[in-house]
């Protein structure tokens, strides 16, 4: 019988075809640029919910907002500011609070200055290429997490 042959004769093959198919992408993953947190333009975002994570080991992203887009497409995004569990009674569904998109975008959105008051507990930007990780637990209080934008906007 030669079909253990012939298994594993398809598997190299797969391996050897697909290996090239996933440098590739990976260089031309390469090329796209970082977003960036576009702050020339602000938006309304509305809470479509808010999950308690703090059972969480890292910083789970815990507000989706729902919005549309300075092209005029309606968006669901998670925050990238994790809120610390003592403000998430604020985010009630239907809540409207001011966002910045990340340019190009993104699958995840940051509240703006307009909120420096908000206190986070950290932030996750999985999804974001080139940024994508989230840290937590870090020092709770108001403004901004960010290390590529420091807390206060002061840059």
């Amino acid at each position: 019988m030669m079909w253990p042959f012939w298994i594993v004769v398809a598997l190299v093959a797969l391996f050897v075809i697909g290996m090239p198919l996933l440098i590739r992408r990976a260089i031309r993953d390469q090329d796209r640029p970082i977003p960036l947190i576009d702050r020339s333009r602000a938006c309304p975002a509305t809470v479509i919910r808010a999950f308690d994570t703090s059972g969480a080991e890292t910083a789970e992203p815990n507000v989706r907002v729902a919005y549309v887009d300075a092209d005029g497409e309606a968006r669901e995004r998670y925050f990238a500011d994790v809120i610390d569990d003592s403000w998430l009674d604020r985010f009630a569904p239907g809540s409207v609070w001011w966002i910045h998109a990340y340019s190009p975008e993104t699958t995840r959105v940051v509240l703006t200055e307009a909120h420096e008051e908000v206190w986070r507990c950290g932030w996750n930007v999985d999804g974001v290429h080139g940024l994508g990780g989230s840290s937590g637990p870090v020092d709770v209080g108001p403004g901004s997490p960010f290390p590529h934008r420091p807390r206060g906007y002061a840059s």
